[in-house]
């Protein structure tokens, strides 16, 4: 075996941080993907409350028939398909966003179609049948607070773009499939470069010491990120912020954010068994 190179594993230092930037880049684009995929967006509508904020603007509605409390609001969004149609207008915009593409925006006609889909539900929490006198007066209040305009994909996508520091359109190319690709090549690249750095000193023990040292911090990482960041968070909202909304949306993160690092340090933990292991001249 050739004698150890003090330089040599100064290097692999070096290509092992570049290493854990390209592993921590590769799951922070992956927790994003999946926090922003199908599935997890129908999970996080179902579990926001969102009792409060429509009881709130129904009560701008001039029927006084309804007579809605906050428990008939809430029945009613367990019971039809409003819930079901918030997350699959919002799942759409979301698609169409990191597409490039536009989406069919919600419009009024679409909320009406809505609520008369569920006229038997309305009347069999309220008992009020609504006659076309109370659908004219939601329509006018729907024209009235221009809630077409407010929640058409344009308006979204300029409320989404103010509230980012940096250009959608690179948002969108870091959260492409690319985005995750070449990160993990990357990383691999920096193992590999690792291997022939450390050739005929261990190359195989050193390069699953530094990887393993590589995950292990990873998972570490994202493990402490989602466990101590949703509290950081949650004490920072502003005060018209309900954390019951958000908390929801925290929790599924936090669990994918987890489901991350949890693997990665366990990984860690194995290459790092493995380095101890091996014989020296492996």
């Amino acid at each position: 075996m050739k004698k150890r190179n003090p330089l040599s594993h100064i290097l692999a230092v070096f290509l092992s941080l570049f290493m854990l930037v390209f592993a921590l880049g590769a799951a922070g684009v992956g927790l994003a993907r999946s926090v922003l995929s199908e599935d997890t967006v129908h999970r996080i509508i179902e579990e926001v409350d969102l009792t409060e904020i429509i009881y709130e603007a129904l009560a701008d509605i001039e029927i006084p028939a309804l007579n809605l409390t906050q428990d008939n609001v809430s029945n009613l969004l367990e019971d039809t398909g409003i819930m079901d149609f918030v997350a699959d207008n919002f799942t759409a915009y979301i698609d169409a966003l990191l597409a490039g593409e536009v989406a069919a925006s919600i419009t009024n006609a679409d909320i009406m179609a809505l609520i008369r889909e569920n006229e038997e539900y309305i009347y069999t929490e309220t008992g009020h049948v609504l006659t076309e006198d109370d659908f004219e007066d939601i329509e006018q209040f729907l024209h009235e607070n221009e809630i077409e305009e407010a929640l058409s994909f344009a308006a979204i996508e300029e409320a989404i773009q103010d509230a980012l520091p940096v250009d959608l359109g690179l948002v969108r190319n870091v959260l492409s499939p690319v985005g995750v690709i070449v990160p993990v090549v990357l990383a691999l690249l920096m193992a590999g470069l690792i291997f022939l750095v450390m050739r005929g000193q261990g190359a195989v023990k050193c390069t699953a010491a530094y990887c393993g040292a590589v995950c292990l911090v990873t998972g570490i990482v994202y493990a402490a990120a989602v466990l101590v960041g949703e509290n950081m968070l949650l004490n920072q909202l502003p005060d018209a912020v309900s954390p019951d909304l958000v908390e929801p949306v925290f929790a599924v993160i936090s669990s994918l954010g987890l489901r991350i690092g949890i693997p990665a340090a366990a990984l860690g933990v194995v290459l790092e068994g493995l380095a101890i292991f091996l014989p020296k001249r492996s």
